[in-house]
């Protein structure tokens, strides 16, 4: 479990977190938000790698700096060293988990790793990077997920291959998942937390959020005219494939809020 209570968080005069409440049990829960919201802030701060100047986080019931041990994670810096081959900076990381070489060779065959084993990691694409951090989490037998953007740079089939991934582990451990890619998000989150300006504005069940009362969208053309109605039995075939129009809703559900927040 991974919970989080009353979070508040200053660098200076600035607070990026405000009274930020979250708890994740066994699923995927989205933290969605435009980049600078406080997505990364909040996350350094459940893994003990910032202290919030208010509020209380338990991992597993522990410490952060002890349940973190627990936990797979993606930052938004990966982390790698560009220096080091990729075969060395995972046997490195092997050592401080304390797991041994069949676990590295499963992660590795796992994300398509091996014809890179040899390479420095600052000639790998940034696809590849991606996977390499990844793989790296997953060493040791983590019993929760926490990915910071951890999609970014994947191509198609590997990012439908990682969204998957975390579908199914979620059914043993939390999955505490970043972006600000609204869409990735309704193929695999069962719950949302949406955060703007250091602040939790919409938190609940995705489909309650996404699919939930009012029954119709207006879809408004870019000079601002009614272009059509959506019906509710309409919007789930249909809302992924709007483009270049602005979605209003009537009714505060996280599309709505998620358009008023992007824009």
């Amino acid at each position: 479990m991974i919970e989080a209570r009353d979070l508040w968080k200053s660098f200076g005069r600035k607070e990026v977190l405000k009274e930020v409440t979250l708890s994740v049990g066994k699923e995927v829960h989205a933290l969605v938000g435009p980049n600078g919201s406080g997505k990364s802030t909040l996350i350094k701060c459940i893994l003990g790698l910032l202290k919030p100047n208010r509020g209380e986080v338990k991992l597993f019931n522990e410490r952060p700096e002890v349940g973190r041990k627990r936990v797979g994670y993606v930052g938004e810096k990966l982390g790698l060293r560009e220096s080091s081959a990729l075969l060395v900076e995972l046997e490195v990381y092997c050592e401080l988990k304390g797991c041994n070489w069949d676990e590295v060779k499963e992660v590795v065959d796992a994300w398509g790793l091996r014809p890179y084993l040899k390479e420095r990691v600052r000639d790998l694409s940034t696809g590849t990077k991606q996977r390499a951090a990844i793989a790296r989490s997953l060493l040791g037998k983590p019993e929760a997920l926490i990915w910071d953007e951890a999609l970014n740079g994947l191509d198609p089939e590997w990012r439908s291959y990682a969204l998957d991934f975390m579908k199914e582990f979620s059914k043993r451990g939390p999955v505490l998942y970043s972006s600000h890619v609204l869409e990735e998000l309704e193929e695999v989150a069962d719950k949302v937390t949406m955060i703007e300006n250091g602040k939790v504005i919409l938190s609940g069940p995705l489909w309650e959020l996404l699919y939930g009362d009012p029954v119709e969208l207006f879809v408004l053309s870019p000079k601002g005219r009614i272009r059509e109605v959506i019906r509710k039995d309409e919007i789930i075939d249909r809302l992924t494939r709007i483009n270049d129009f602005s979605i209003i809703r009537i009714g505060k559900s996280l599309r709505k809020v998620y358009e008023e927040v992007r824009a």
